[in-house]
């Protein structure tokens, strides 16, 4: 009987369960759609992305055509962005992945977030000029 409650005080001194180390690094995933277009105009680019976020600092953003065979409409991109999972995301692209790519609307400066409204889905979007820029992500 005494081996076993030595037994149960040493398994209570035991610490519970899997406590999350506090330097182990935040990687977020978040799949979607990335559109521009002008709404003066018919016609828009439409591509299905993959945005990776490292502690809401550094981006990755990949861009998969929606179809085997067909080019991706952007550029992927990666580098810094500033204020991720706040009202705004501030895109700072570091590396651009050209190729037969559209490289000049790869997301950058500042979109306006929306992480609370559209149930699971986070809507980012900018304006400027003539042209609006929309990252739809879950």
């Amino acid at each position: 009987m005494r081996k076993l409650s030595t037994f149960a005080l040493i398994l209570a001194l035991l610490p519970v369960g899997c406590e999350k180390d506090e330097d182990e690094p935040i990687t977020e995933q978040f799949v979607g759609t990335y559109r521009v277009y002008d709404p003066d105009f018919v016609g828009e680019k439409l591509d299905s992305v993959n945005l990776i976020v490292d502690e809401n600092t550094r981006y990755q953003l990949i861009h998969y055509p929606e179809r085997s065979g067909r080019m991706a409409n952007f550029c992927s991109s990666s580098g810094i962005v500033d204020g991720f999972g706040t009202n705004i995301a501030v895109f700072r692209p570091q590396t651009i992945d050209l190729g037969n790519c559209d490289s000049m609307r790869v997301p950058r400066d500042t979109f306006i977030a929306d992480f609370r409204n559209h149930g699971d889905t986070i809507w980012m979007d900018r304006d400027e000029d003539t042209l609006v820029y929309e990252l739809r992500l879950r």
